[in-house]
């Protein structure tokens, strides 16, 4: 994984001194002959509309490489509910913090399982699910709706769900 957030890096001029520092690119021609790949004039066309790359986002909790690869390369994470989730956090805090990076910077994300019901009778368990995760400061939640092929339930997470976490 660390090679595939590196090269593409490599083909942005002007990237994160990060990701050059350890590929040990920085100032050097845009060629390169790793270990792994080797890269000869890599082209990144047509050129990304954010500067200075579009944000990297690592979904995932492992604790020893995963969460230290999104305190080192990543804007975004998206993690997996679960009871250790704080815990998950206060580890990506760890790493962040033994690389310099300010942990506020790195927009937060959780899988989510949206089933509101058949007749919408989980919307306020959905709606205190995701306020926990607002309280231990996920800014999304990114997933899949179930029975989603019925309009019912998108209609149920439109009316109801939406407005009453916009605020959160």
């Amino acid at each position: 994984m660390k090679i595939g957030l590196q090269i593409p890096d490599f083909s942005w001029p002007g990237g994160p001194p990060r990701l050059g520092t350890d590929l040990a690119t920085v100032g050097r021609a845009a060629d390169d002959a790793g270990k792994h790949y080797q890269l000869e004039r890599p082209l990144n066309s047509p050129q990304a509309l954010s500067k200075p790359h579009p944000p990297i986002m690592i979904g995932g909790t492992g604790e020893k490489k995963t969460l230290r690869f999104v305190a080192r390369y990543a804007q975004a994470c998206n993690m997996f509910p679960g009871p250790d989730l704080a815990r998950k956090l206060d580890v990506l805090r760890a790493h962040c913090d033994a690389e310099g990076r300010d942990y506020d910077e790195i927009e937060k994300t959780c899988y989510f399982i949206f089933y509101p019901g058949e007749k919408g009778e989980k919307v306020g368990e959905i709606v205190d699910q995701l306020g926990g995760l607002a309280g231990m400061g996920f800014q999304a939640a990114i997933g899949a709706v179930a029975n989603v092929w019925q309009v019912t339930p998108l209609e149920i997470i439109g009316s109801q769900i939406i407005p009453a976490v916009a605020d959160l």
